[in-house]
């Protein structure tokens, strides 16, 4: 199997396995998160060929193209120069709190930081971040 450029043998034992847990699991590439565990929330989606797919409702063995997934440490956080305007709104769920929200709060951070280094002229690298105020 080809993820990432890479090629990778998928032992017997993983061929059953949804491709989420063989990403994670035997192949440490944890960017592609298990999200709701049924394939709902999105936050398992991989590129098969270019083709977004749910990789938690995708078997392992029936994947024979490349496989791209998101792993944060090639990712590029974009400038909020680079950002298009953007409005915001929070709404309300009756759904408890899951991993769901955590592939898009690595570029929000990297969008907030930039904010308040625009706004104050101080670069923050690490969280949280610390504003004296006043």
């Amino acid at each position: 199997m080809r993820i990432n450029g890479e090629d990778y043998p998928l032992p017997v034992e993983w061929r059953d396995e949804p491709l989420v847990s063989y990403l994670r699991d035997s192949l440490s590439l944890t960017g592609t998160k298990f999200g709701c565990g049924k394939g709902v929330c999105g936050a398992g989606t991989v590129h098969i060929d270019g083709v977004a797919v749910r990789s938690r409702v995708v078997p392992a063995a029936t994947v024979e193209r490349a496989v791209s997934t998101v792993n944060f440490d090639s990712y590029y956080a974009p400038l909020s120069v680079d950002m298009p305007p953007m409005d915001i709104e929070l709404v309300e769920s009756a759904l408890p709190p899951s991993g769901a929200g955590e592939a898009s709060f690595a570029p929000a951070a990297a969008a907030i930081a930039n904010a308040v280094y625009r706004a104050t002229g101080v670069r923050h690298r690490q969280l949280p971040i610390r504003i004296a105020v006043g």
